[in-house]
């Protein structure tokens, strides 16, 4: 006999939780004026191009009075590193929320890839604060794919082959750190508990 479960999770689950069928999707909380904007992919979706949801995103802010920005990226695997800076210039041009203490960005160790190259020009360029678990990646790292096959066995190998650098060669940190560290716990992820978006909530007035 399988022993019951001890917890049972309720049918509202928290943001992150919801619409997992999309990759690019936002929110605006009236509240706290803030946008919560789930970016799980650095490319195309279903949703549009990512330049179209990026333009979408800050037209609702505009819209919205909206003085706050949470970019949720804890689950992003990566994508396109070419078509990043239709968020990060967007943001340069947004005095709203592009200021200390009103732009949050949240990663986890699934952050990686293309993902990562996002984070480090967040760092490098806005005012972002980084919330939530340590990226799954350094800021400059090898990345992207080459193959080739070995001449004895035929098997195929894959390597990566690109080297991304966003910040100084001298940056040999193995992660990027949340400013305000929010880790996810078994009973917190059963409760329907966001501890990362709760902690930003707690920052806003």
């Amino acid at each position: 006999m399988i022993p019951p479960l001890p917890f049972r999770r309720s049918a509202a689950p928290p943001l992150w939780q919801r619409n997992l069928e999309q990759t690019l999707w936002f929110e605006h909380l009236a509240e706290k004026k803030l946008v919560y904007f789930w970016c799980g992919a650095i490319d195309d979706s279903a949703e549009g191009s990512f330049e179209e949801v990026c333009g979408r995103l800050f037209d609702a802010m505009r819209a919205q009075g909206a003085e706050y920005l949470v970019i949720d990226m804890r689950e992003n695997g990566g994508g396109n590193t070419g078509v990043v800076l239709a968020l990060i210039h967007g943001l340069v041009r947004c005095d709203a929320v592009n200021r200390a203490g009103h732009l949050f960005v949240i990663t986890g160790r699934r952050t990686f890839s293309a993902a990562m190259n996002c984070c480090s020009l967040l760092e490098l360029h806005t005012a972002a604060v980084f919330v939530g678990e340590p990226t799954g990646s350094r800021p400059n790292f090898v990345g992207e794919s080459t193959s080739f096959v070995l001449p004895c066995n035929q098997y195929r190998v894959y390597c990566s082959s690109r080297y991304w650098q966003h910040v100084t060669s001298l940056d040999r940190r193995p992660w990027i750190a949340p400013e305000i560290v929010a880790e996810l716990s078994s009973t917190d992820f059963a409760s329907n508990r966001d501890p990362a978006l709760e902690a930003i909530l707690r920052r806003i007035p």
